[in-house]
């Protein structure tokens, strides 16, 4: 039986950016990130795959955009795929 195969890409909420932060924490960074308790990996649990992977930032967004006085690119210019 083939098993589904699946990649997500995405932003900040897909690389699981404070998942494992305390409540009330004001330090971030990928110490605090689990991949793991996304909703992509939910999803992928829902659809019975072990085969998925992520492909994620955070500080990236789908459009660009500028937040705390700084510009950051969007998805499509970080990442030079023909596909997005």
């Amino acid at each position: 039986r083939h098993q589904l195969a699946v990649e997500f890409l995405g932003d900040s909420i897909t690389a699981g950016y404070q998942a494992l932060a305390p409540r009330g924490a004001t330090e971030d960074g990928p110490r605090w990130e689990d991949v793991f308790k996304t909703w992509a990996a939910i999803l992928a649990k829902a659809w019975g795959t072990n085969n998925w992977r992520s492909v994620a930032q955070s500080s990236i967004g789908v459009l660009p955009h500028n937040s705390f006085g700084m510009n950051f690119k969007a998805m499509k210019d970080q990442f030079l795929c023909s596909e997005l």
